[in-house]
């Protein structure tokens, strides 16, 4: 015996409204947690990606200062490898502080 095309009809559409239901509670759910896994993944890659720029940019503005700028007093070049650290040491003190300042005027502006 052949089923009626109402029957069809009504297969159709009970599975059309639980892929509708299906589709509906993914969207609430597993999309904004994937999305906030993603952005955490992202921003620990960039952090650690910027952390060790940092580390290479300090190594070598260390290293070049060191070996291109005449601090040498005397013939001993101890002196030049405690000035350029104390050079670097201090910009990094300087924008530390610079950025201690931004955060005070931010709070104190709520």
């Amino acid at each position: 015996m052949a089923q009626s095309p109402a029957g069809q009809d009504w297969t159709v559409a009970a599975a059309d409204r639980i892929d509708s239901l299906v589709t509906g509670i993914r969207d609430k759910t597993v999309v904004p947690v994937s999305t906030v896994a993603r952005a955490l993944v992202y921003g620990i890659i960039v952090g650690v990606v910027g952390v060790v720029a940092l580390v290479l940019i300090a190594i070598g503005a260390i290293r070049a200062l060191n070996v291109y700028l005449p601090f040498y007093v005397g013939d001993s070049h101890a002196r030049s490898v405690w000035i350029s650290d104390m050079i670097v040491g201090g910009i990094f003190v300087l924008g530390g502080w610079l950025l201690f300042l931004r955060k005070a005027n931010a709070k104190a502006k709520r």
